[in-house]
């Protein structure tokens, strides 16, 4: 018995967290996560080469593969090109609305209209998406420039020999795979519809194979999954330890946040 009081007195000098310690955490959690955005970045480009990327990268190299025996006849069926070589589109309104969809530069202003609303809002949620993608989209726009630069294939049109991969269908399903992580199925499902519109658009405006676009998708997927790990800044469980208002003993308070 005596032991047990001693350790009960013991137990009764731990501090007590204030009132403000949670506010000054989060504060402190949120400057920590802006400041140390560029080191992060780093982190989920080595990230990028992990085990989690093996079974989706094999897969869509595996797609990518198969598809590479389609390109031409799905080239030609979507362009409809008949036997004198005359093209009636099959699908004008879908390449053109695909197009501005995941346009590099229409996406690189709803990044910047994102990061502002993200800076006026107190949602958990919304603030954390949009890291994640700020981070997909540089990323993923940095894999499909070394890979365009690197494979330099010829357009289906001629026009210049960056073909490879989709950087429209890569940047749809980054976006994609971060939307339906955060808001579930309800978006994610219509988004996944959405890209996958997208890829088809890119090979209508006669730009891309169907290869192109299998790529694109897999490099999107694999960088949307690859930011999105660990980075849920404000999703976490912290234990505090307090003491009961009569000061016999302690006890630990489990803080849950989603």
């Amino acid at each position: 018995m005596w032991l047990l009081r001693r350790r009960k007195h013991r137990q009764e000098r731990v501090p007590q967290p204030t009132s403000d310690q949670p506010q000054l955490d989060q504060e402190e959690e949120s400057r920590i996560s802006f400041k140390s955005f560029h080191r992060d970045l780093g982190r989920k480009f080595l990230g990028l080469f992990s085990r989690e990327s093996v079974l989706p990268f094999s897969t869509g190299v595996l797609g990518t593969g198969v598809s590479l025996e389609l390109d031409d006849n799905l080239h030609d069926y979507i362009r409809n090109v008949d036997d004198l070589g005359q093209e009636r589109r099959r699908f004008p309104a879908l390449g053109d609305v695909g197009e501005v969809l995941a346009n590099r530069w229409f996406l690189l202003a709803g990044t910047g209209s994102l990061i502002l609303a993200a800076h006026s809002t107190s949602n958990d949620r919304f603030q954390d998406m949009t890291y994640a993608w700020t981070q997909g989209y540089l990323l993923n726009n940095l894999l499909t420039e070394v890979l365009k630069q690197g494979v330099r294939r010829p357009r289906p049109n001629g026009q210049n020999s960056r073909s490879f991969s989709s950087g429209h269908a890569a940047n749809a399903f980054t976006f994609t795979t971060i939307m339906n992580h955060y808001y579930g199925s309800k978006a994610g499902i219509p988004a996944y519809s959405v890209a996958g519109l997208v890829a088809v658009s890119r090979m209508e405006k006669n730009v891309h194979y169907l290869s192109d676009v299998v790529m694109g998708a897999t490099l999107g997927y694999i960088v949307g999954r690859t930011v999105l790990r660990g980075s849920d800044r404000r999703r976490r469980v912290s234990w505090i330890p307090i003491t009961p208002p009569g000061g016999d003993g302690v006890g630990l308070m489990v803080s849950a946040r989603f």
